[in-house]
């Protein structure tokens, strides 16, 4: 009987939870919003234009937010699909479990905002979802958003630092120039996102799901992507240097002129990837899949490519000096014009290297 009661007092207060509108619904429109120009929320009422924020929604019906201040706000759990919320002030507000599907957030202040599950997963509310929702120029530095669903948002030239996005769905998210620096991202689904330009230094995309993502000309410095999925992934011209990609799935994936400087992409399957023109010097390489991969005109020297696999691989005119190959796997490998020096370990002869067109360099 004791348990019927506190099933039904359970259920009783989620209900009230969910359809009960919260006392920052209260509509109080200050008169400000947001002028592009002046990148900030002014208002004309009274003397002059004056720069601040409204007290609360423009128009709660509409779901008009704009330049609102919902500061430390707690807002669980309310459909808020399509809110206007251009240059309003979240900073720290807590508004897990949210409807926020095609919600706009350009130029809004979301910084430590709370939007993902904390501790417990199943606990109530669940993260806020977040479709096609747009966070242009967005600021959510350190913002919360572990499990939030942010599938096709828009999140150009965003501001991520340190942002916890751990098992977030980015599919088809729009990140370009976005700032994700120290950002956690492991388990995310970033699968046909779009991050070139991002700064990605330090970030942790340890198993998170990268198929056809595009990282042209991204910053990633030694950032960590450790058994991640990133099959057909474009990371052209991109600074990779001291990235750890060890174990990752990278077939089909083009690294064109991209700099790989000390990185670690050691057990990783890269059959079929493109590293055409790609700096890799002294990198780590070891039992690397590099079946049929393109590695010409790559700069290798130093590089540790032991027990690595490079049948049929494309591998003229690259710089092998300085590089270990013992135990590598050269079969029907393109080798013609490819550098090595007296400092080069090969699983071959030297005799036999010169004669697959390899450039011996004093």
């Amino acid at each position: 009987m004791k348990k019927l009661i506190l099933l039904t007092t359970t259920v009783y207060a989620i209900v009230l939870f969910i359809t009960l509108p919260p006392q920052s619904l209260i509509a109080e429109d200050n008169g400000y919003r947001f002028n592009q120009q002046k990148s900030g929320c002014y208002s004309d009422h009274g003397n002059g234009p004056r720069r601040g924020l409204n007290n609360g929604w423009i128009n709660k019906n509409q779901c008009n937010g704009e330049c609102s201040n919902f500061r430390n706000n707690m807002l669980n759990g309310f459909p808020l699909q399509g809110a206007n919320l251009v240059g309003a002030d979240l900073s720290k507000a807590n508004w897990r479990g949210c409807i926020l599907d095609g919600a706009n957030f350009r130029n809004a202040k979301l910084a430590s905002v709370i939007l993902g599950y904390q501790g417990n997963p199943s606990t109530l509310p669940p993260p806020a979802s977040l479709k096609s929702t747009g966070f242009r120029n967005a600021f959510l530095m350190n913002a919360n958003l572990q499990g939030v669903n942010l599938e096709k948002a828009f999140l150009k030239n965003a501001t991520l630092r340190h942002a916890l996005m751990n098992k977030a769905k980015l599919a088809g998210a729009k990140l370009m120039d976005a700032d994700l620096l120290h950002a956690k991202l492991m388990k995310a689904d970033l699968t046909g996102a779009c991050l070139s330009n991002a700064i990605l230094d330090h970030a942790m995309l340890t198993q998170a799901v990268m198929e056809k993502a595009n990282f042209t000309n991204a910053h990633m410095k030694m950032t960590l992507v450790l058994h991640g999925k990133a099959s057909r992934a474009i990371f052209d011209k991109a600074v990779m240097s001291q990235a750890r990609l060890k174990g990752t799935i990278l077939e089909r994936s083009s690294f064109k002129g991209t700099n790989l400087y000390k990185a670690n992409l050691c057990y990783s399957k890269a059959e079929s990837a493109s590293f055409r023109n790609a700096k890799m010097k002294y990198g780590k390489f070891i039992g690397t899949i590099f079946i049929k991969a393109n590695l010409m005109n790559t700069d290798l020297y130093g590089a540790d490519l032991s027990n690595a696999n490079f049948y049929k691989a494309y591998l003229q005119n690259a710089d092998l000096r300085h590089a270990n190959l013992t135990n590598a796997t050269l079969k029907h490998a393109r080798l013609r014009g490819a550098k090595f020096d007296a400092a080069t370990k090969l699983p071959i002869s030297r005799k036999k290297a010169k004669k697959l067109g390899m450039i011996f360099v004093e």
